[in-house]
């Protein structure tokens, strides 16, 4: 069945499904693609009795008018320009991991901010500190 989601926003995405909870609680799985209004970028959300949990970041290709997946982590697509500044020099430490000061260099910001960038990353799950030195997690 295709069916479609309401307009008004919701925490999780179950809950944009349009229609009664009636609806979602007796499908087999369940499929939603999530866009903003005009991004090329969007999240495949899925559950169901015969699949894990599923959320992938997609990018639509014009010229084949198809989404393809993204080689990167649902957090990581979420990610602002700054924090993926941060994911590429970790990136190129290439598992070495990086210390505070080396990172604030690589992304030309004062070891402060990289810092405080640095744990709001961490809570996404996405980098953790073993020592002295930042480590990414995906």
């Amino acid at each position: 069945m295709v069916h479609h989601t309401r307009k008004a926003s919701a925490d999780d995405w179950l809950d944009g499904i349009s229609g009664t909870t009636g609806l979602t609680g007796t499908a087999d799985s369940l499929l939603v693609l999530k866009r903003e209004r005009g991004q090329a970028d969007a999240f495949l959300f899925g559950t169901g009795r015969d699949m894990p949990d599923l959320e992938m970041p997609l990018k639509f290709d014009e010229q084949t008018c198809r989404w393809r997946k993204l080689d990167i982590s649902a957090p990581e697509a979420r990610a602002t320009s700054d924090q993926t500044a941060v994911i590429r020099a970790l990136r190129s430490a290439c598992g070495a991991g990086l210390m505070v000061n080396q990172i604030a260099k690589m992304t030309d910001r004062s070891k402060q901010a990289t810092s405080q960038m640095l744990r709001r990353i961490e809570d996404a799950a996405l980098v953790e500190v073993r020592g002295n030195l930042w480590h990414l997690t995906v």
